[in-house]
Parts: C-alpha cells; sequence; structure tokens
C-alpha cells in the first residue's frame, strides 16, 4: 500500500508542499489542532509545538485537541 502511495505523483508533490512545523508561525492561523495518534506522543518537538501554540494562543486562536493530541501541551 505505502508503495502505491509513494508512487503516487499527485500526492507526493502535495507532500513536498506541506510546511515543516519549524516555519509554522501559530500567530498566523484561526485555529491549531493537535490530533490523536502516537505522533502526538513520540514525534512532537515540545520547543517547537510550544512555540506554535504558545504563538496562536497569544493572538487569540482556538487551540483544541483531541486523544493523545493534549500531550502536545504539555
Amino acid at each position: 500500500m505505502a508503495s502505491c502511495f509513494m508512487n503516487d505523483e499527485d500526492a507526493m508533490s502535495i507532500l513536498s508542499s506541506i510546511k515543516k512545523d519549524s516555519d509554522v508561525n501559530g500567530a498566523n492561523y484561526y485555529c491549531v489542532f493537535l490530533p490523536a495518534g502516537h505522533g502526538a506522543t513520540w514525534d512532537f518537538d515540545s520547543t517547537l509545538i510550544d512555540n506554535i501554540v504558545g504563538d496562536a494562543w497569544a493572538a487569540d486562536a482556538v487551540v483544541g485537541a483531541v486523544c493523545h493530541g493534549p500531550a502536545g501541551l504539555l
């Protein structure tokens, strides 16, 4: 299944244009959502997530999380 995705030129084009978390300024968004899954527990860079969420919150954005997502708020 993964090989089909990796060979999908449209999907790869979209992925190549996604911003890195280090390039995200939370103050530029109306909402920040931390999704479920193990990524919130193990893959989030706590300093970057802290900056993104903190900047969004300071700019009166909505901050939401579900399931494991609140781990990113720690």
